[in-house]
């Protein structure tokens, strides 16, 4: 599930929120220090916003272990964007 908040000052906050629907403990792996990742695309498929762009993770594989029924929420803030329609893709 994504989720966004506008901001009175302009910013834009989304979220990511994960939950293991199964009955059984799940382990996450990710191949480095990089846990989430949002990206908005223009009505053209232009990426115009990157979470992740001039950011640098840790270069250790790494894993969360989600219980049954639990969440984990990733939220990160996008600054200042320009008025428009945009799609934000989040993985």
């Amino acid at each position: 599930e994504t989720t966004l908040a506008i901001a009175m000052d302009g910013d834009v906050t989304f979220a990511l929120r994960v939950v293991n629907v199964s009955e059984h403990r799940l382990e996450v792996n990710f191949p480095d220090g990089q846990t989430r990742e949002f990206a908005v695309y223009d009505l053209a498929g232009r990426e115009v916003w990157r979470w992740s762009r001039g950011r640098l993770f840790t270069q250790v594989m790494q894993n969360k272990l989600l219980g049954a029924g639990d969440t984990v929420t990733y939220a990160e803030r996008w600054r200042r964007p320009r008025p428009g329609t945009y799609q934000v893709v989040a993985t």
